[in-house]
């Protein structure tokens, strides 16, 4: 094993406060971003219709 020093987020990980709230916070985060992203995918498409002059719910026939 080296002795390679802690950085500061693996000291913050020991103090089992820090810890526990970190790991709250991030689950929150995760949760936010795997919500978000469909979201930003139909703004995309929206705009990419609009831009085009097609409807977003227009099928090929």
């Amino acid at each position: 094993m080296s002795n390679k020093p802690l950085s500061t987020f693996e000291r913050e990980m020991q103090d089992p406060a820090f810890k526990k709230q970190f790991e709250e916070e991030y689950n929150d985060f995760q949760l936010s971003e795997i919500i978000r992203e469909p979201i930003e995918t139909n703004k995309m498409h929206q705009k990419t219709s609009n831009e085009s002059g097609l409807s977003a719910t227009d099928q090929d026939e």
